[in-house]
Parts: C-alpha cells; sequence; structure tokens
C-alpha cells in the first residue's frame, strides 16, 4: 500500500496542472473470465483493470488501487469519462486541448453557480426587506420637557436639502408652536 501511496501521490501535480491521466477500464472478456477481480457481493466495484493481469494483484489490492482512483477523481475531477475509443488529436495535443475544454466547463459551471448564488440572495433581500417592513428614516428634536418629535417627512426632505447655516421656519401642528430650524 505504501508503494501504490506514493504512486498515486505523483499524480496529483500533472492533474493539478491540468493534464489527464488514461485508466485502463475493465472490458467485457475481463468479466467474463474473471468476475471475481471485480465484483464483490454481486456487484461491480472495481472500474479499472490495473494489476488484474499478469501482476494478478489479490483483490484487496486492486480494491485499494480503485479507492485511490476515486480520491483522484473527486479531489482533481470536474468531468470524467469513459472512452472506449480514442479518434481524436495525437497524444501530445491531448492534454492541451482537455485543459482547454476543462478551463471552459469550470468558467461555464461558475457562472452557473454566480447566478445561483445571485438568485439567493436577492430572495434572502426580499425575505429581509418583508421582515423588516418599510424603515422611516426622519429629523427630530428634543424639546425642553426631554421627549422627542419627529418632523414630517416632507420637513425631514427639507432639512436634508439644506445647506450648512442655513435656517427654514417650521410650525409643528401638535402644539402650534413656531420653530426655526438652523443647520
Amino acid at each position: 500500500k505504501s508503494l501504490m501511496n506514493d504512486q498515486f501521490k505523483e499524480l496529483q501535480q500533472p492533474l493539478k496542472d491540468g493534464y489527464d491521466i488514461v485508466i485502463p477500464g475493465v472490458t467485457r472478456k475481463d468479466i467474463t473470465k474473471n468476475k471475481h477481480k471485480y465484483y464483490k457481493h454481486g456487484k461491480q466495484v472495481i472500474h479499472h483493470n490495473l494489476g488484474t493481469g499478469i501482476a494478478n494483484l489479490p483483490f484487496d489490492y486492486i480494491a485499494y488501487i480503485q479507492h485511490k482512483i476515486d480520491e483522484l477523481i473527486k479531489k482533481y475531477s470536474r468531468n470524467t469519462r469513459s472512452v472506449k475509443s480514442y479518434d481524436g488529436p495525437s497524444a501530445s495535443n491531448i492534454s492541451e486541448n482537455t485543459k482547454l475544454k476543462l478551463q471552459v466547463e469550470i468558467m461555464e459551471q461558475e457562472k452557473k453557480e454566480m447566478e445561483q448564488d445571485k438568485k439567493e440572495m436577492e430572495l434572502e433581500n426580499k425575505e429581509l426587506q418583508q421582515k423588516v417592513g418599510s424603515v422611516y428614516l426622519g429629523w427630530e428634536w428634543k424639546e425642553n420637557d426631554g421627549t422627542w418629535k419627529a418632523y414630517d417627512t416632507k420637513i425631514g426632505d427639507k432639512i436634508e436639502d439644506m445647506h450648512t447655516g442655513a435656517a427654514l421656519g417650521y410650525k409643528f401642528s401638535g402644539n402650534g408652536q413656531q420653530y426655526v430650524i438652523k443647520k
């Protein structure tokens, strides 16, 4: 297992760099001849043929290899494919072409995720607005008796529009008194 761990560790950097790793799959012929190497409890659990031929590794080792492959897929792959035959570009171009395709796929996925995040944020904002309702931001003053009085919104808007040092006359309808508001 230590040897296999070291060998699989060496595969991490090429995957990080966007390269492909081709792992030979199981053929029907392999399964027909050696079903015991690929199946456990009636279910196929091994999807590669590493160590199944000349090396003839025990099932536990082959299962461990599958486990390491699954770890690589989980950690580094966004899109895996089973390919029966390959008629594409030469081997020297495979990695670069695939790297570009994966970059496009990643960008498209990130765009979808960002759009989903935006929708979620808009929904959260809408829910928050419904919970909070309308918020009154206005101007108040403190009476001589210590109570606070609020200006109506029209006067509040006028106060906001005033320049520093300006004055505004105001008659409070609650007590009929005249006030001069200075900013």
